[in-house]
């Protein structure tokens, strides 16, 4: 299902020219209002003859596996003496439900805007009432302002909090854009808890050590 505000519908057209490539099929059955279960078929062979390819995103030095993050145990207002102030901008339900669930059972203090030109907002009024966001969580397909024209508006306001992408397609374009526009690293969908939790932690630390010089 097509994204109100994203997406060209070529998704699936281009899987199946893909899939009929590698000589498989792939068939779906919809329930209207509920959902979609699609059904890919393709002939493997011999699985202990497959060889598997490394992938390169081609910006090495800028995403942080969970190997290169630090472990986070206890709550991170434990870990850090206060709970770090988190804005989440975010436009679907499920992915704002479950960042929430995540950072709230680890006592962040978060605020939730559904497209980037309220992140905009939220983030210049916090820091003009010295109440400001330790992180931005800036998701980059959103209606109204994406997450790239919302970072780059931010960054030539003169904001310098950290900002971390979340973005749904791990192409080398889209994360090098991200960082283009002035985001300080970026970390994918399906969201990973520790990734998330690594890097929250990771940039509340360094954006405190900053401040505190």
């Amino acid at each position: 299902m097509t994204r109100r505000f994203g997406g060209t519908g070529l998704g699936l057209t281009i899987c199946k020219k893909l899939i009929e490539m590698l000589d498989g099929s792939i068939s779906v059955t919809s329930v209207s209002s509920v959902g979609s279960t699609f059904l890919l078929k393709v002939p493997v062979g011999n699985p202990e003859k497959i060889h598997l390819m490394q992938y390169d995103s081609g910006c090495q030095g800028q995403e942080e596996t969970a190997m290169d993050l630090p472990e986070v145990t206890g709550s991170l207002k434990d870990h850090f003496g206060f709970s770090p102030r988190i804005l989440v901008a975010e436009d679907a339900v499920d992915n704002q439900n479950l960042i929430a669930f995540i950072l709230n059972k680890w006592q962040c203090e978060l605020k939730m805007v559904e497209n980037g030109e309220l992140a905009v907002a939220a983030a210049l009024a916090a820091e003009e009432q010295g109440t400001p966001f330790d992180i931005i969580l800036m998701d980059i397909q959103m209606p109204v302002m994406d997450g790239y024209a919302a970072t780059r508006t931010l960054r030539e306001s003169g904001y310098t909090r950290p900002i971390i992408a979340i973005t749904a397609h791990a192409m080398t374009t889209e994360l090098q854009g991200c960082l283009a526009v002035g985001c300080d690293t970026y970390t994918s969908k399906p969201i990973n808890r520790k990734q998330l939790l690594g890097l929250i932690c990771q940039y509340t630390k360094r954006e405190h050590a900053h401040t505190s010089q």
